[in-house]
């Protein structure tokens, strides 16, 4: 009798028809299982035929649309609007928790960490929450954990996707109360990160990116990497920078059912209330296939960005100019120093001191005043005949080039000393 009623319910297209009633679906056991009234069916992911089905003993009456199916260790029904929590245990929806209905939780996140069920934020009696609360296994209840650190401070709700990453929590997106009217919603458009051992918040530097501003159609975490789905596109994106590809989809994803066998199950979006499942093979998607991606845009960085690139053209357009400059020749002869063709000086210091110069590229203050051999004079008098003589130099040559011909700087093992050298940016030697 039982295989009578498996053959005629999958010849009549049971579990494709358009009754309009809404299913629940999850994957457990290599299987696909759905929900439907007061059956629950066991599914081939292979040709989506029915391989068996029982009755479901739903011993309080619950209305599966007003629970949200978590599948995580095992099968959850939690209430949307928040508190009570319900397990399926082979074909039987038992109540697990001593809570109540407290209505505090609606479009809240809902996550598993440490082998408990996690809920985050929620919106209920005029309020968003800004805690995290677990159900104790022990206890059959729910405890809240107090964040600490950087939050919106007026509470969370409808948040676009998440992921964990080692003991972190990332989340982005989602609404929160106007700072200055709370009848009004803001969007959050940054992303947040909370340490679930410390229970310290903080959020990550940048804004969202249009294309991730708005929640997702569904979402799913494979290993280190969170698959987003937006309508006809999905984005693989890494866990550790929020970065990755885009593929365009000729699909609609829904609600992802779950994983089997490295293929992605999902329900169909369109526009019929019961539409079809399809799959997605995970290894058909790789980076070189995919348009780059960001979560997030960070202004600042621009803004480095943009200065380091100012700076770069402004480097190469003063070694342009720097190459560009046609220098001016000076010529050294055996009866004196050329420029241009015109006698520099006649001066015999005046070639000594350049020579010297040209020869040894620097000398110190101490070397040129022994060159000028003026040591019958006290240190600071020699010093003023030493600066004369330099700025004669630097006059003629200004008057036969506009350009200092002697330049000086610090010397680089003692700053009290000064270093005299030619100047070869304009003159060529």
């Amino acid at each position: 009798m039982h295989l009578i009623t498996l053959i005629l319910l999958n010849f009549f297209g049971f579990f494709n028809s358009s009754s309009g009633l809404e299913t629940t679906y999850f994957v457990k056991d290599s299987f696909i299982f759905e929900i439907r009234n007061d059956s629950l069916f066991k599914i081939s992911p292979d040709d989506y035929r029915i391989v068996s089905y029982s009755k479901l003993e739903n011993y309080d009456n619950i209305d599966l649309l007003d629970y949200e199916t978590l599948n995580y260790d095992s099968t959850y029904f939690y209430k949307k609007t928040g508190g009570l929590l319900y397990q399926l245990v082979n074909n039987k929806i038992i109540r697990i928790d001593n809570s109540y209905d407290h209505k505090l939780h609606l479009h809240s996140l809902k996550f598993f960490y440490n082998n408990q069920i996690h809920i985050l934020g929620g919106y209920g009696f005029f309020d968003r929450r800004k805690d995290i609360v677990y159900f104790s296994d022990l206890k059959k209840e729910w405890f809240s954990k107090k964040l600490k650190g950087i939050f919106p401070e007026r509470g969370i709700s409808e948040i676009n996707f998440h992921l964990i990453s080692k003991e972190n929590l990332i989340f982005c997106g989602g609404l929160t109360y106007n700072k200055l009217d709370n009848s009004l919603t803001d969007k959050v458009n940054e992303c947040y990160n909370i340490n679930l051992k410390t229970l310290t918040t903080q959020k990550l530097s940048g804004t969202l990116n249009k294309e991730f501003s708005n929640i997702t159609n569904d979402y799913i975490q494979i290993g280190d990497q969170l698959w987003v789905f937006y309508d006809n596109s999905l984005s693989v994106l890494d866990s550790g920078n929020l970065s990755g590809y885009s593929y365009p989809l000729d699909y609609s994803v829904g609600k992802v059912i779950g994983i089997i066998d490295g293929e992605i199950y999902f329900k169909e979006r369109n526009s019929s209330i019961n539409s079809s499942i399809g799959s997605i093979k995970i290894s058909d998607f790789t980076k070189s296939k995919g348009s780059f991606v960001e979560v997030l845009s960070n202004p600042f960085n621009s803004l480095i960005y943009l200065l380091f690139f100012t700076l770069f053209i402004i480097i190469i357009y003063f070694r342009k100019r720097k190459n560009s400059i046609k220098k001016i020749p000076l010529n050294f002869l055996s009866d004196g120093i050329m420029v241009n063709n015109i006698r520099f000086t006649d001066n015999d210091q005046w070639n000594l001191v350049i020579q010297q110069l040209k020869e040894n590229n620097t000398i110190k203050n101490d070397e040129l005043l022994n060159l000028l051999q003026n040591n019958n004079f006290d240190i600071g008098h020699q010093n003023r005949l030493k600066n004369t003589l330099i700025n004669s130099i630097n006059q003629r040559a200004n008057h036969l080039s506009n350009q200092d011909l002697i330049l000086k700087s610090k010397w680089e093992k003692d700053n009290r000393i000064n270093v005299y050298f030619l100047n070869q940016e304009y003159f060529k030697f």
